[in-house]
């Protein structure tokens, strides 16, 4: 259909084309975060994720005291290589 619509000159063409406006570019605003996006950036600047990281409860030293008891008893000791 295209090729007769050019042979008899009846076809409207090829509409012109545009190009797309470039999309702003933002940067999570922690430092050593790094993450990157396209588009329209969330007011307070974070990444999802250290939004979520922001968000979270704040550790217990007593659960973390727990924690490292875990793993020392496991075998696990942080200053080892593995």
């Amino acid at each position: 259909m295209r090729k007769a619509d050019r042979r008899t000159g009846s076809g409207a063409g090829v509409p012109q084309q545009h190009p797309a406006a470039p999309k702003a570019k933002w940067w999570c605003v922690t430092d050593g975060c790094g993450f990157t996006a396209y588009g329209a950036g969330p007011a307070d600047g974070l990444c999802h994720d250290c939004r979520t990281e922001m968000e979270a409860d704040p550790i217990d030293p007593a659960e973390l005291a727990e924690a490292a008891r875990a793993f020392a008893a496991a075998g696990f000791h942080p200053d080892v290589a593995h």
